[in-house]
């Protein structure tokens, strides 16, 4: 069995019961057959055939960046990437455009070992439309994927654009993940059938769990992971942020190229990293309805950050006071942190049992937590303890209230890391009654976040409830509104 195979490989072998470790033995003993740990051999048509297809926002509303991935590439054979797509024929035989505006194609390390990353541009979209769109390349349209769709947001100018919906989970591999993934794209695919349009999904770091695993697999992973969520990233945008766990592979034997962050770096492209003053995933923002979502790096480029090894372009803590400082609160009136580690948390190792933050939680609140406050953040949404967890509006541990959210001046601080993955459920907490800020917590099963804003002309009142779903039942676990006048 090649590694083509394994990458191919579904881990709906869950349903069989078979342990954690006895799969990753499996995995080992695929290697050892494969007597090589290259990710292909001499060029085959399947070598060159796109896949991992997912989307991403960029910072203008009607565009979309599509990505997807190879195992190998011959520029003279295949040309350049491109995406033909069309909102009228969902065959793409018949009326169809074709973009390659814009198009990146990396690699990094050893080539037949990470394989190639093809991102290319689709601009000035038509809103309020599905579109059908199908990876290819200029000189070679009989290698390509399979047609996928995605739905444009709606006008940001219109009404509808208040109506917005966010699936969020983070820590998220290819064990432990069956039921949340399975939820998420039951509720794309209804999400789609109705009259709704405005919806993305937000991965808060922490993405397939590939250095869990041997090192000489840790690429095989990453393509096993992207390839189980074909059913959901290739129909909606698909936002990430950098985890723990995207610093690369930490088992011995590995290559030191794919160190420092390069797969996330490489397999996604989020907001700024065209922008040459930045050129990474790290950190970013962008508009979506009524609200500006920032994203952190809770990894890197602060005072007493976790991997100072690794010191990506840009001052991280001056992008961020500036970015949240410009924007329009008329336009986008709810603004939403996103990062992966927590400021608060009740796991041990993140505040002590009077909820004071500690351990891991200093150096984020050191950095962080005095600008979410001055400019007035709404919600700082998180991940990375395998558990739901959600504050009441709090600032140096002090509660502004525990009612009637309206107009808050505090954030609501919300853990959404039960994603599933092969380290399981965060079952250490400290003991709940002594920690004044946590409102709810729920560590029984994997989960995921549903987001929904909303406005109300008559009362000229914005909306923002977040809810939280078990994965197993799909029970509704807890829920918050927070609202806020209009300006």
């Amino acid at each position: 069995m090649s590694l083509l195979d394994i990458r191919k490989f579904d881990s709906l072998s869950l349903k069989s019961h078979l342990s954690s470790a006895c799969l990753v033995l499996l995995l080992v003993l695929f290697c050892i057959k494969a007597k090589s740990i290259t990710l292909h051999s001499a060029s085959s048509s399947s070598d060159f055939t796109p896949v991992e297809v997912h989307l991403a926002f960029t910072q203008i509303p009607n565009q979309i960046v599509v990505s997807f991935h190879t195992l190998n590439y011959d520029e003279k054979l295949l040309g350049f990437p491109m995406i033909k797509f069309s909102h009228k024929d969902r065959t793409l035989k018949g009326e169809f455009q074709t973009a390659t505006l814009g198009n990146v194609v990396t690699q990094y390390g050893e080539v037949s070992h990470t394989g190639y990353d093809f991102n290319v541009l689709l601009s000035n979209l038509e809103f309020d439309k599905l579109y059908y769109y199908q990876c290819t390349f200029t000189r070679n349209e009989n290698v390509s994927s399979d047609i996928y769709h995605f739905h444009t947001r709606t006008d940001p100018q219109s009404p509808e654009s208040y109506e917005t919906t966010v699936i969020s989970y983070g820590d998220q591999g290819i064990l432990n993940s069956y039921y949340v993934m399975e939820r998420v794209k039951d509720y794309i695919s209804k999400f789609y059938n109705s009259s709704q349009k405005n919806l993305f999904v937000y991965h808060l770091g922490d993405i397939s769990y590939a250095d869990d695993y041997p090192g000489l697999i840790y690429q095989a992973v990453w393509s096993w992971y992207m390839n189980k969520m074909t059913s959901i990233m290739p129909y909606v945008s698909y936002m990430v942020l950098p985890g723990n766990h995207e610093m690369g592979p930490l088992h011995h034997p590995y290559y030191s190229f794919e160190l420092g962050f390069q797969a996330l770096n490489h397999r996604f492209f989020m907001p700024l990293r065209n922008n040459s003053n930045f050129g990474h995933n790290m950190w970013y923002s962008f508009e979506y309805g009524p609200i500006t979502f920032v994203s952190i790096s809770t990894e890197t480029n602060y005072p007493e950050n976790f991997f100072p090894e690794y010191v990506f372009k840009g001052d991280q803590l001056a992008w961020l006071e500036q970015t949240l400082a410009k924007i329009d609160r008329k336009r986008t009136p709810w603004v939403i942190v996103t990062g992966h580690r927590p400021i608060y948390s009740s796991a041990v190792g993140y505040s002590n049992s009077h909820g004071i933050p500690d351990g891991q939680s200093v150096p984020v609140q050191q950095a962080f937590e005095d600008l979410l406050v001055k400019y007035h953040v709404d919600i700082m949404l998180v991940g990375h303890v395998h558990s739901y967890e959600r504050t009441y509006p709090v600032y140096k541990t002090l509660v502004e209230r525990k009612d009637n959210f309206h107009n808050l001046r505090y954030p609501i601080h919300i853990v959404n890391g039960a994603g599933g993955c092969i380290e399981g459920l965060t079952w250490s907490f400290m003991y709940h009654w002594g920690i004044n800020w946590s409102a709810h917590i729920y560590n029984k099963d994997e989960g995921y976040g549903i987001l929904k804003t909303s406005f109300n002309p008559q009362s000229k009142i914005h909306s923002l409830t977040f809810s939280f779903y078990s994965a197993g039942e799909n029970q509704l676990i807890d829920s918050v509104t927070i609202t806020k006048d209009d300006l």
